[in-house]
């Protein structure tokens, strides 16, 4: 009981009972501390713990490893704290979705233990149960990578299209279309104007008095146009970037609560901004 900071639990008058009932008398975390006892008591050569260290805290978590160790018992840990990778030699992850992984844990000295993925070998666990575990070679990492490199950036860009404009009957679409034509628009009357003015510095040396005001009267009716189109493309600007960032945070959002995309990422990966990076992303 000292081992685990128990002993003042002999002191307390209730314990000298033959029975009590452990669950409403001791806290979650002495619950937790008094298996840690048993198991220090029995000393098995193998233990399954199965999150035996949730209530406790991180020094208690880690005197407990430690002393396991010490008396050469093998463990076996479920649990969702990334920080008792440390006190493994191998590490299996599944990701909730019916796909695991399996690493081996390499201890260093000067980093403490860092998870490092099976070299040369996955392994396929698509064969049947009845069947023994087939061993295959890993794809090669060059031949990867050139893979990704030659898709080049029109597949990411399409991928991306579809998340942000889903279809063409959708509010993005049509803002997208309004934006575009606007800017064509815009660029016709840039040039129209351009044009007119020098039209009507020709008519002024001419003396042509009728062609020259005509003109002006266009010219200044497309200069109108044009600082409307101004603030309009402004605004649809702001407004279909307001459109993506609210379809691009529902799809983040998506990828992120489906498939417990969150949970291993908090749990299994061990992040603990995922917060931040959903905001980031």
């Amino acid at each position: 009981l000292s081992l685990v900071d128990l002993q003042h639990l002999l002191e307390r008058d209730e314990f000298k009972e033959a029975v009590l009932d452990w669950e409403n008398i001791l806290s979650l975390g002495e619950q937790q501390r008094l298996g840690m006892a048993r198991l220090f008591y029995h000393k098995p050569a193998y233990a399954i713990l199965d999150e035996c260290t949730s209530a406790v805290t991180v020094e208690m978590e880690r005197q407990f490893y430690v002393r396991v160790q010490d008396m050469g018992i093998t463990c076996v840990t479920i649990s969702h704290r990334p920080a008792l990778t440390q006190f493994h030699d191998t590490k299996f992850s599944f990701d909730g979705a019916g796909g695991w992984s399996l690493d081996e844990v390499v201890h260093t000295e000067q980093h403490g233990a860092t998870t490092k993925e099976v070299k040369d070998t996955e392994l396929d666990h698509s064969a049947p149960e009845t069947e023994p575990m087939v061993i295959k070679a890993a794809p090669d990492a060059a031949w990867l990578k050139g893979k990704t490199e030659r898709e080049g950036v029109l597949k990411p860009l399409f991928r991306l299209m579809k998340v942000l404009v889903p279809g063409w009957k959708t509010p993005e679409a049509a803002t997208l279309a309004g934006l575009v034509s606007l800017v064509v628009a815009r660029v016709y009357l840039s040039d129209r104007i351009a044009s007119l003015n020098g039209t009507s510095v020709k008519n002024l040396m001419d003396y042509d008095r009728t062609a020259f005001l005509r003109l002006l009267g266009v010219s200044l009716l497309q200069s109108a146009a044009s600082a409307v189109s101004a603030p309009s493309l402004t605004y649809l600007t702001d407004r279909l970037a307001l459109r993506w960032r609210t379809r691009l945070t529902r799809w983040m959002n998506k990828l992120y609560f489906t498939k417990h995309g969150y949970y291993r990422a908090t749990q299994i990966d061990g992040l603990s901004d995922c917060d931040g990076r959903m905001t980031t992303d």
